[in-house]
């Protein structure tokens, strides 16, 4: 299990390190970065949604390994979703959408929970 869980989370570093890299030279290049960031992250979801909604039909441990790495490698790249405020914001107000992104996520991982447990509660 430590060696598995070893290899899934080293495909997730080396994909957030990849997906960054991808951007960055993409950007560097002069493309729109909202064409890059759109791009980035559609082909990110789209690759981890099928790769990991197919760990359900795996035949094996190994190609569970597989599939999982794969869906780390590709949802890491959703990282680079921290570099929009930068993109968006002036100068003196990224530190405050950077805090708004930030809330925004805990506020839901705060909710969501409770709004799915809540109907079982008894």
């Amino acid at each position: 299990m430590g060696g598995a869980s070893f290899v899934i989370f080293f495909c997730g570093f080396i994909g957030e390190l990849f997906g960054a890299y991808v951007a960055d030279k993409w950007l560097a290049s002069g493309a729109a970065p909202n064409r890059v960031m759109r791009t980035i992250f559609g082909i990110a979801g789209v690759v981890a949604t099928i790769a990991v909604f197919s760990v359900a039909h795996a035949t094996s441990p190994t190609m569970v390994v597989i599939l999982l790495s794969i869906t780390l490698f590709f949802l890491r790249w959703g990282g680079l979703y921290w570099s929009i405020p930068a993109m968006l914001a002036s100068r003196n107000k990224v530190g405050v959408l950077g805090g708004l992104l930030n809330f925004g996520g805990n506020i839901g991982g705060m909710v969501i929970p409770i709004a799915i447990g809540a109907p079982h509660a008894r």
